[in-house]
């Protein structure tokens, strides 16, 4: 299903070649702990995920040239994944009255 964490330190990029660090394959899902900040520019323990409005948060920033979206440390992305899900009538009961 995709959204597994990689985890990445002590990268090195020639600024004179690359313009970009991180680039996604279609769908994007994946997830980079990026310990020591190299890659995301965010500091240690940072993260980059591709972007989707969904997970917007006030600790993330947007970097539009690769459609990621970079965290720092104060968040932690994870996968959330649900397997076998099917709603039925207990379910749509629920989320009448969440709405």
């Amino acid at each position: 299903m995709g959204a597994r964490t990689s985890t990445i330190s002590k990268l090195w990029f020639d600024e004179e070649t690359v313009t970009k660090r991180i680039m996604w394959n279609f769908p994007g899902r994946a997830i980079l702990y990026d310990l020591d900040g190299t890659t995301t520019g965010m500091g240690p323990n940072s993260w980059a995920s591709p972007y989707f409005k969904h997970n917007d948060q006030s600790a993330c920033k947007l970097d539009e040239p690769t459609n990621s979206l970079m965290c720092d440390n104060t968040v932690q992305v994870k996968k959330l994944d649900f397997k076998g899900f099917t709603p039925d009538h207990r379910f749509k009961l629920q989320a009448m009255r969440i709405l």
